[in-house]
């Protein structure tokens, strides 16, 4: 059977391959699991998920540990890459992470600092709206956690977690 749907968690609970279409273009055709585990491009890494995936725009520098320099000079810890982002070293990047993914930060972790611009519980957990640089994220947690506004946090980027697209083309270039 085939279903149409606008809905993205119509589909993702009703279906068991998706054909993802952006202008009457295919972008991506898989299980929903897949399509959101792995998306082949920025446009279904956004599509797919409430609240969406984070995107961070910046530069690739290497080394053993890894990170993400935005325009502003503001940098994210990234920890070792993956071999696949070694020609990436150096260049323009978009690094994608769910908001399930985006933690408060462990002693040790990879980390950044961002800061609560604002805390919505729903329940059984609670999204953290955060600002790091120019741009804003969204941090699914635990209820318990309940940092206030403008407080400044440690925030985890787990880069097995991680998905990286080349922001020229919107192709993934690694996805965990």
């Amino acid at each position: 059977m085939i279903y149409v749907t606008h809905d993205q968690v119509e589909a993702m609970t009703l279906g068991q391959r998706i054909v993802v279409l952006k202008d009457g273009e295919i972008q991506q055709i898989d299980t929903p699991k897949v399509l959101y585990d792995r998306p082949a491009n920025l446009f279904v890494a956004g599509f797919l998920g409430s609240p969406a995936m984070n995107f961070l725009h910046g530069r690739l520098e290497g080394g053993d540990r890894a990170k993400l320099v935005q325009a502003d000079g503001q940098e994210a810890l990234l920890g070792t890459l993956p071999a696949a982002l070694s020609e990436w070293i150096g260049r323009e990047v978009v690094v994608g992470v769910r908001p399930e993914d985006l933690q408060l930060a462990g002693t040790g972790e990879a980390a950044f600092q961002a800061d609560v611009e604002g805390v919505e519980f729903v329940g059984n957990e609670a999204f953290l709206h955060l600002r790091f640089g120019p741009q804003l994220l969204v941090s699914r947690v635990a209820p318990q956690a309940s940092p206030e506004i403008g407080d400044r946090l440690s925030m985890a980027l787990p880069v097995d977690r991680l998905h990286v697209f080349d922001p020229a083309s919107g192709l993934s270039i690694a996805t965990r």
